[in-house]
């Protein structure tokens, strides 16, 4: 059958358009369901049946509408926006999405490193209840005028019927092109051809859909907004991807570059089988709730050697300062038996060349912080530690907490850090200064180690002023701190990228800034993680979306 092809002409040709290829597929999703949700009283299908067996990740909502509107909520007002967008059109719209895959490149970055540029592929299935020439229509027209302007003007559209429904691609000048597929109400939307043809192919019953259990994506708990799943497949597929990603970019040493390239993913794929999401609307803002299912015997160890402790935090913050970008506070019964049993939990999964590789790559996650002995370190420093840093890229981190032994702590750190010369004092603390790291001992056990900036930073705060104690952020770690362990941190929003979507103007240079507490603790099921935020994962989707290219 010949295809109809035409080029869509646009008076907005060659100009920069506001709207990125990424987030492309989710405008559209916005504009289509703005102009034609509910339009008429057919009975509605349910989006999530066709998402594919193999998807890495499928999200999925009963009620698009009431996982979005937590997000504008509060980045209007954070962007001070009196007036909401109004998101009654997308109430108890059903949406699924799938990442089929991924395309990465290498990109240099600053010096010698380098980042992995992702580009996953993307289809999203949405239920407008709608006839399928109101849709087509639409899509002919108003959402062809959307995809010309993301694509800089004079995009080609092709569009010919298949079986029961019609088909549409659009093809820019530099080659990129989204694919629809129109059935009734139902609309398949993507960015890679192969994710659309796997959709259609679970519609039409030649391959198997998901076996997941999206049954609270709404349902019968109003608070819960969506779900969604990181399946076997996606973690084998991601683990490779942050092996590469952590190996180029942040390790020097030949050894851990082999074992975080060659052994990570094995052991990864070894021992998670896969990560489920709920996304709960607590009022404030989201409660994002995970569950890392491991293998059973895996997760039995965790639940046993992972266990909580008793400590409280407040001691701990008197020497870290009050604008750290990142705080984790570990509190676990046990710490060295913890640390034991995750080494020999990475053996038991590998082959006997990573299991001989990992001790080497375990001394690498202490490094930053001048330790060379970790199970010293631990020995000495007691049960209850907290890891903070003060820079945005992470390269500024300590370690602080309150020594059992303050001498076999001192051990514990590099050779060139124990028996530094370089020694001074500023108030009761005294620091130990080597090329690389700093050590910081106080009154009480107080301690810190790392990298000097961060360690300088945490004697100010307890000697000067300036620390954590007493502030709010000190109270929303110590409500939860009975927790394995609990990590606070902050991030800018972009709320023009989020709130433009939904046709909202933010002013000028006004950006956002979000607040996460997280806690992490163990059983037998596995990790249970929840994150507490003003957008939560949806927020960062819808960012990441917009963000240019």
């Amino acid at each position: 059958m010949k295809k109809p092809r035409h080029r869509i002409e646009s008076d907005k040709a060659g100009s920069k358009s506001p709207i990125s290829h990424r987030s492309l597929v989710l405008s559209v999703v916005i504009a289509l369901t703005a102009i034609l949700y509910g339009a008429c009283s057919r009975t509605p299908d349910d989006p999530k049946r066709y998402l594919p067996a193999d998807s890495l990740i499928a999200v999925a909502s009963d009620d698009l509408g009431a996982a979005l509107r937590p997000v504008v909520r509060n980045a209007s007002k954070q962007a001070g926006i009196n007036t909401l967008p109004d998101l009654s059109n997308l109430d108890g719209l059903k949406i699924a999405a799938a990442i089929t895959g991924f395309e990465a490149r290498e990109i240099p970055a600053d010096g010698n490193r380098s980042v992995l540029d992702l580009r996953p592929k993307v289809v999203a299935i949405m239920e407008l209840n709608a006839w399928s020439w109101q849709v087509n229509s639409i899509i002919e027209n108003g959402i062809g005028e959307l995809i010309n302007q993301a694509y800089g003007g004079e995009a080609e559209l092709e569009s010919y019927p298949i079986s029961d429904g019609q088909y549409y691609v659009w093809t820019a000048r530099d080659g990129r092109r989204i694919m629809a597929f129109v059935a009734g109400g139902l609309v398949f939307i993507a960015n890679d051809e192969a994710a659309l043809d796997k959709v259609l192919s679970v519609r039409s019953g030649s391959e198997q859909a998901l076996s997941f259990n999206f049954a609270d994506a709404k349902g019968e708990n109003r608070e819960i907004v969506a779900r969604g799943i990181i399946t076997e497949a996606g973690i084998a597929q991601i683990s490779n991807i942050l092996a590469i990603q952590m190996a180029i970019g942040s390790v020097e040493d030949e050894e851990s570059k082999q074992f975080i390239s060659a052994a990570l993913p094995v052991i990864v794929r070894n021992s998670i089988k896969q990560v489920e999401w709920t996304a709960v609307d607590d009022g404030a803002g989201f409660e994002d709730r995970y569950r890392i299912v491991p293998e059973p015997k895996i997760g039995q160890v965790f639940a046993e050697t992972l266990e909580a402790g008793k400590g409280e935090f407040r001691e701990l913050a008197k020497m870290i300062p009050a604008d750290a970008a990142m705080i984790t506070f570990y509190n676990l019964k046990d710490s060295r038996i913890a640390w034991r049993s995750i080494l020999l939990s990475i053996q038991a999964v590998s082959d006997p060349v990573t299991a001989r590789l990992a001790p080497v790559f375990a001394k690498t996650l202490a490094e930053p912080y001048g330790i060379d002995d970790t199970e010293s370190f631990l020995a000495a420093a007691g049960n209850r530690i907290a890891s903070f840093r003060i820079d945005p890229e992470g390269e500024q981190v300590a370690v602080t907490g309150l020594a059992v032994d303050e001498t076999l702590l001192r051990r514990s750190m590099t050779k060139e850090l124990a028996e530094t010369k370089n020694v001074e004092k500023i108030g009761s603390y005294t620091i130990l200064r080597a090329e690389e790291y700093c050590y910081a001992a106080g009154d009480g056990g107080r301690f810190a180690a790392g990298d000097c900036a961060a360690v300088e930073k945490a004697v100010g705060a307890a000697t000067a002023g300036g620390s954590l104690a007493g502030t709010d952020v000190e109270r929303q770690i110590a409500d939860v701190s009975r927790a394995a362990a609990v990590t606070f941190s902050t991030r800018n929003v972009d709320l023009a990228a989020i709130l433009s979507l939904f046709g909202g103007r933010v002013p000028e240079g006004k950006s956002g800034v979000e607040r996460i507490i997280t806690t992490t603790n163990f059983d037998s099921g596995g990790a249970k993680r929840s994150a507490k935020s003003d957008f939560g994962l949806i927020g960062w989707m819808l960012e990441s979306g917009e963000n240019k290219e």
